[in-house]
């Protein structure tokens, strides 16, 4: 006879231990492998990420908490774990793997309760773990990561047994949903209205400690910000930067892309449930369950074999080939969406928990829209930054036991619910670790090949492709025997991460330079000027619709300069290898070394 562990969920189906140990097994295997062989295997990145950390730096040590972007002081997190774990590149990586899991256990065991400690929490936490474009905190990825935080911990909080227990939780829920909004102030209205939301649930509900999260968050949002306006002033607090604002035109585009699974699963059910009146088993969770990972599966699959030069054949052929970085948020939506129609189809048993999963929905779509409408980050693939949470909850809510007149009379959800669930994590797990081997968002570092450590004390235990590593250390050669280090320094294209490794302080505004066009007027003050500069300059990430214009930049750069220093190769394929360096300014009647060893 199979052994089983008594129920969790009033009304809900034993969970085979076997089942459980399976799936704690498969995540303690994913786990290893994730933070032993991805984590330290995906090298640097350029952009972005070294961005977030110049940032950090410059807050811990020279007291510079501002940034480009005033509204998202989210690098402050990123300092302030520094205190603790020095200003390397790795170990904040492992912070935030840290903070996905201790957020993805708060918030599956806040909404479901001791349910989710069976099959569905090592599943969901298999997805956060491998989810999103960043490896460490961020501005993008902070808001949906501390307000996940938050909001379970103000569930745990809610069904604590003692005042102490439930005050200590619902306090720490405060901190963290006021961090949510601190990480990124323009999602600071959603926050006012999920606080306004659970003040109005106490009153409603007459249990005034309910009320304890959202005042504590209060209090701790105004001493922080308060905190922060006072040290940066309100007027940069109030600088709208380029690329930033209002973006009124893509609210239609925000609007469809929230309603889209939603009314989908609607008209789904709507014939399901017409299929039952003429007397057919329909159960409409089953069967979307079933098509949406295969259809995923097949996407994910062919998209992955032709970014890595595959031969995609019949049956994938005539598929569309669609970006991962858009099909796997999407693909988690969309699952959400399916587990809160089965969660609102079986509330007679689980109501409680299926409301508490709405209401982490609900918030975590309300942060997407605001940070989607203040930037122009693309709106199809915004979403991947919540899309492991996404994937958790819909995974917990699927695993909610099934009607009985859904399931022919059967109280229990079957093999094959439980079978499509793991299928389930594991198309996001597959897609997710494909989309990083194929160099993910950038196309920068691939999992395989030869690799080898980083010499740089805030790069150690990072490695690198043997390319990339021979160019940061060409990069670090030159700028030592160029003298730059007493000179401005200007890094493009998408190239902050030398500003971290080297420790040298950007030019007000100029710490992130997607291409020099893009800052072209404030470029020019400095080359133009009389004070000596230095310019290194990568041509990996040239934009099609402006590469004639920087161009033309860069070679009225070159004429200013009075020494050029070809580092890395320029034909190289490798992004990132193909370094240049500038001096200048050129002393009046200079002729400048040209490319091919001649003069200009």
């Amino acid at each position: 006879m199979v052994e089983h562990r008594p129920s969790p969920v009033p009304g809900a189906p034993p969970v085979p231990w076997r089942a459980a140990l399976a799936a704690w097994g498969a995540f303690a295997c994913l786990a290893a492998f994730y933070l032993l062989y991805v984590t330290p295997r995906r090298g640097v990145l350029f952009s972005d990420e070294a961005w977030y950390l110049y940032n950090a730096v410059r807050a811990l040590h020279h007291g510079e908490i501002a940034s480009y972007l005033p509204q998202a002081p989210a690098h402050l997190f990123n300092a302030f774990s520094m205190i603790f774990l020095g200003d390397g590149y790795l170990p904040q990586r492992y912070v935030f793997i840290l903070a996905n899991m201790a957020a993805g256990v708060a918030l599956l065991a806040g909404v479901g309760g001791k349910k989710a400690l069976a099959t569905s929490l090592p599943l969901g936490l298999g997805c956060v773990l491998v989810a999103g474009l960043s490896s460490v905190i961020n501005y993008q990825n902070g808001p949906g990561l501390f307000l996940c935080l938050g909001l379970g911990l103000y569930f745990l909080g809610d069904r604590a047994a003692g005042p102490v227990a439930a005050w200590t939780l619902s306090t720490a829920a405060g901190f963290f949903l006021a961090a949510s909004a601190m990480a990124n102030l323009t999602v600071t209205p959603g926050l006012a209205m999920i606080c306004l939301g659970l003040l109005w649930r106490a009153w409603r509900t007459g249990r005034l400690r309910r009320a304890v999260g959202p005042l504590a968050c209060g209090l701790f949002f105004g001493a922080m910000l308060g905190a922060y306006a006072a040290a940066l002033g309100l007027e940069r607090l109030f600088h709208v930067p380029k690329g930033h604002g209002f973006l009124y035109g893509r609210l239609g585009e925000i609007v469809l892309l929230a309603v889209a699974w939603p009314a989908f699963w609607g008209g789904f059910a709507g014939v399901a449930a017409l299929w039952r009146r003429r007397g057919h088993r329909t159960d409409p969770v089953a069967w979307g369950l079933w098509l949406l990972v295969s259809a995923a599966a097949a996407l994910l699959v062919k998209a992955i074999l032709v970014a890595c030069g595959g031969r995609v054949v019949f049956p994938l052929d005539p598929l569309p080939t669609l970006n991962p970085v858009i099909l796997l948020p999407h693909y988690a939506y969309g699952l959400l969406c399916l587990g809160l129609l089965h969660g609102a189809l079986t509330r007679g048993t689980t109501d409680q928990a299926w409301r508490r999963g709405l209401g982490a929905a609900l918030a975590l779509l309300l942060y997407w829209a605001q940070q989607t409408f203040y930037s122009e980050i693309f709106v199809t693939f915004s979403m991947v930054f919540i899309s492991g949470f996404m994937m958790a909850l819909g995974l917990l809510l699927l695993s909610l036991p099934a009607l009985p007149a859904l399931r022919g009379g059967r109280d229990v959800p079957g093999r094959g619910r439980a079978g499509a669930l793991f299928l389930a994590a594991l198309v996001f797990v597959g897609g997710s670790l494909g989309y990083l081997e194929t160099g993910g968002w950038t196309g920068e570092t691939r999992l395989s090949g030869p690799k080898v450590e980083l010499d740089n004390p805030r790069l150690r235990g990072i490695l690198e492709s043997p390319e990339r590593a021979a160019m940061l250390a060409a990069v670090e050669r030159a700028y030592a025997g160029a003298g730059c280090r007493e000179k401005a320094l200007l890094c493009f294209n998408n190239a902050s991460l030398l500003h971290y490794v080297l420790d040298h302080p950007a030019p007000p505004g100029l710490s992130y330079i997607p291409q020099p066009t893009y800052f072209e007027p404030e470029i020019r003050e400095i080359v133009e000027g009389k004070k000596p500069w230095c310019v290194l300059y990568s041509a990996s990430y040239r934009r099609p619709g402006t590469a004639q214009r920087e161009e033309a930049f860069m070679q009225d750069l070159a004429a200013r300069a009075a020494e050029r220093r070809v580092l890395g190769d320029p034909s190289s394929s490798i992004p990132y290898t193909d370094f240049v360096l500038f001096l200048g300014p050129a002393p009046m009647g200079q002729d400048v070394p040209g490319p091919d060893g001649g003069t200009r």
